[in-house]
């Protein structure tokens, strides 16, 4: 009886140690190409559904089978990505380029997610190399221009956003990128003009009628109220017309709307540049401090705040 209990447990432990070794427990090894394109599509769908762990654990599968696929390693990044792990979908993404160096769309979203980690001059350098690879494509040179004005590189982006110009359909879109860039080098007046523009182009845009009204009361020049009349509802418009009153207080429909981050961010900004325009210049910094703690980091909102403190370390005298 021993004997034979002795060998019966041999054998499960042999067993359960083949299983350990192939995985066959839980993740059964992919045994050809077939069946890893199969589980590549598979996770696919999971991620299309947003069930993303799920298609990583497929993913997984394939690449360890060898894969020599770059799309498998682009749809883990993804999926990465999507749960804000950037650093391990930039690194699925580095794997998909060295197998298929000429795919502009992993490199697009490399760049992305660089830009999500802050890392500026990375992803602008992925985005150029987007140009280059795909020199027709406007998203590419759009969201280039928008990463310079991230990093601060201001006329650079002005440049970028003047050549979107000349692109059918992107007028509204590249007049705002380029007042962004006027206004954070401090171009108030071109700042101005390039808002006037994308107003006559978008007439209900309400985040254009706010810069167009900050851009032009810090140059000293006269807003067009006719222009701003059919922007302003929301709530830029109702910081729109606290900045043309010279008041601080921004109206709102809901009060408890001023209660999210986002909210917050804009209201930081708005106070920080009505503060300005009053030449109190301590304030002001105050808010824009609070601006860089409540816009998210890789955000037009957050540059604006860098550019506001550096320019009043430097040139604003405290009111």
């Amino acid at each position: 009886m021993e004997t034979r209990q002795l060998a019966f447990r041999s054998r499960f432990l042999l067993v359960a140690l083949l299983c350990v070794v192939s995985a066959c427990s839980t993740s059964p090894k992919v045994s050809d190409y077939l069946q890893a394109r199969a589980l590549s599509n598979e996770a696919q769908a999971l991620i299309d559904e947003g069930r993303y762990e799920e298609a990583i654990a497929k993913l997984n599968r394939v690449i360890a089978f060898g894969s020599i696929d770059d799309i498998d390693y682009s749809r883990r990044a993804s999926a990465h990505g999507s749960m804000t792990n950037y650093a391990a979908a930039i690194t699925d993404l580095d794997r998909a380029l060295d197998l298929n160096p000429g795919n502009w769309r992993n490199q697009l979203v490399r760049g992305v997610f660089k830009q999500r980690l802050g890392q500026y001059e990375g992803a602008i350098a992925d985005l150029e190399g987007v140009e280059r690879l795909s020199p027709e494509s406007v998203t590419p040179m759009r969201r280039t221009a928008y990463l310079k004005l991230l990093a601060g590189q201001f006329d650079e982006a002005a440049v970028r956003y003047q050549r979107l110009r000349d692109v059918p359909g992107q007028s509204n879109t590249a007049d705002l990128g380029q007042g962004m860039a006027m206004y954070l080098s401090g171009q108030w007046h071109e700042a101005s003009e390039a808002f006037g523009r994308a107003l006559k182009e978008t007439p209900d845009d309400t985040l254009a009628a706010l810069w167009y009204v900050k851009s032009g009361m810090r140059a000293g020049i006269y807003v067009d109220r006719e222009l701003l009349a059919s922007a302003m509802g929301g709530t830029e418009g109702a910081m729109t017309r606290a900045l043309l009153a010279d008041s601080e207080e921004a109206p709102e429909a809901d009060p408890s709307s001023l209660r999210t981050r986002t909210a917050r961010c804009e209201r930081a900004l708005f106070l920080g540049a009505m503060r300005i325009i009053k030449a109190n210049g301590n304030g002001a910094r105050e808010q824009f401090l609070a601006a860089m703690r409540e816009c998210p980091r890789d955000s037009i909102e957050a540059a604006e705040a860098r550019a506001e403190l550096d320019r009043l370390a430097s040139n604003l005298p405290s009111g």
